[in-house]
């Protein structure tokens, strides 16, 4: 059993789809009858104070700068089925955990650790792919589901037997005042209530201590209920006798496509990702992916762009049989229309929308890109050109509830426009100050007339490059032209940027 456990999940749902709420103390409110209470909180208000369950006017009194949202309890549920379909590449029954405000997955992975390496590449995909969904997730991999969830919340990496009786009581999913009375009794750790007789724990705590404790053990059989993965909208046609010539295909494809679109639209999502499966008389099959960068429900322009994908296809054999999928769908926002006309129309985004889908039907989506700025401090490799159907819908996961991650990304200093991929050795002569005075590149000799301060840039061993050490300096020559130049640890000189 493999469980994933993702930490104030509330609160993480929210920065992903609010990023601006991610720089600000946040407070999610529930309503309890005429009272509200703190349903989560952010770290930054757990740090003023603000806990689970107070009243909204203290946690107000006790961070009042916060955001003061209301909690969305369906859909952090239906944010967690999501997650779970997501998850079902990695396991054919996936269930959905939740315990006193927490949340998480219960993967069942007999049989399929082989697929995929191993249990710890099985897990270590799995946790990736969360984090590009922007999620911050500990995950376990045990012999039982109770076993598991202790493990991912409570003790990392924790395998054996003898490590689980080292836990905290609460690892066994009991309610918060059975945990009260066993610490008033000094039970603390598992290791202390298995040292009880087993016949006395239902007589003095209820019958739900002893079968969670036996779950956890594996001595008790937990039924999961799997989250049920909905199956792909599709359409199919079959001929006995193939057909060849592109007109007939089309004319196919695009009859399959309304059927589709239809079934989209019903279901209030729009396609992002269209297959088209075409098999020939020798059963060789040619998949087309026409992928598009916002949910799109519009059939004149799915059957533009399936048209152009079409053109890239040279029909060798003839074709049997016809498979349109709507791969990947999205839910589609409505926008209110407002009550007044807008005096100064804007641009229709729909145009450029439309056009990025034209151009990535044409030229593949790999060709269609836009750069992204990176949590790394090596300049060179802050930014990344990603494809415009991936950037729009993955957000970075926020840093601020993520640990160790404050001040990832930000730049200590001012960069200028033209940054060269990679850094280009220079000579530069000092005085007797130690001062700038000449900097030679290219043949080219530029002297000094103004430098700043240095800028230190130091990261630690554990970066993929290594560590590395530079200090930056901006220059300005006497022909008026500005420079980044910095210093690295070996004393060696490099021009990294210009400025304009």
């Amino acid at each position: 059993m493999l469980c994933v456990w993702l930490p104030n999940f509330p609160i993480q749902r929210l920065h992903r789809e609010r990023p601006d709420a991610a720089s600000e103390a946040c407070v999610l409110l529930e309503r309890s009858g005429n009272r509200e209470n703190v349903a989560a909180a952010c770290r930054r208000a757990r740090g003023r104070g603000v806990r689970s369950g107070m009243s909204a006017a203290e946690a107000r009194s006790l961070c009042e700068s916060a955001w003061f949202l209301t909690h969305d309890a369906d859909g952090d549920r239906r944010e967690l089925d999501r997650l779970a379909v997501l998850c079902g590449r990695y396991s054919p029954q996936t269930a959905v955990e939740w315990f006193e405000g927490e949340c998480g997955l219960v993967l069942d992975i007999s049989g399929c650790a082989r697929l995929f390496g191993g249990e710890a590449r099985l897990v270590r995909l799995l946790v990736i792919d969360l984090s590009v969904q922007a999620y911050f997730v500990h995950a376990a991999a045990a012999g039982s589901p109770g076993a598991a969830w202790a493990i991912a919340r409570y003790g990392h990496r924790a395998g054996p037997d003898r490590r689980l009786r080292s836990l905290p009581v609460e690892a066994l999913r009991i309610p918060a005042p059975v945990v009260s009375r066993l610490r008033e009794l000094g039970l603390d750790t598992i290791r202390s209530l298995m040292a009880l007789p087993p016949e006395s724990l239902p007589s003095r705590f209820g019958p739900l201590l002893s079968r969670r404790l036996d779950q956890l053990l594996g001595r008790a059989e937990e039924l999961l209920v799997p989250v049920r993965i909905p199956e792909p909208t599709a359409e199919e046609w079959e001929t006995e006798e193939p057909v060849d010539g592109r007109a007939v295909v089309e004319s196919v494809c695009l009859d399959l496509l309304a059927r589709v679109v239809r079934k989209v639209v019903s279901c209030g999502h729009g396609l992002l990702t269209l297959t088209v499966r075409l098999t020939d008389e020798t059963k060789t099959q040619t998949v087309l992916n026409v992928r598009l960068t916002r949910p799109e429900r519009c059939e004149l322009h799915l059957r533009d762009l399936l048209r152009l994908k079409l053109d890239t296809v040279r029909f060798t054999g003839r074709v049997q049989a016809i498979r349109l999928e709507a791969a990947d769908t999205a839910v589609i926002r409505q926008n209110p229309s407002s009550l007044f006309p807008d005096p100064q129309p804007i641009a229709d985004p729909a145009i450029l929308r439309r056009l990025t889908d034209r151009l990535i039907a044409r030229l593949g989506s790999h060709a269609v890109v836009r750069p992204q700025l990176c949590p790394e401090a090596i300049p060179e490799q802050a930014v990344e050109y990603r494809p415009l159907t991936e950037v729009d819908f993955v957000r970075k996961a926020p840093v601020e509830d993520v640990p160790g991650g404050a001040g990832i990304g930000r730049f200590w200093c001012a960069q200028p426009l033209l940054l060269l991929s990679v850094p280009e050795p220079i000579q530069v002569h000092l005085g007797t100050d130690g001062t700038i005075r000449w900097m030679q590149r290219s043949g080219r000799s530029d002297r000094i007339v103004r430098s700043t301060c240095p800028e230190r840039l130091d990261t630690g061993w554990w970066q993929a490059t290594g560590p590395v050490q530079r200090n930056y300096f901006q220059v300005e020559t006497h022909r008026g032209a500005r420079f980044w130049i910095f210093q690295d640890r070996q004393q060696r000189w490099f021009l990294h940027g210009m400025f304009e």
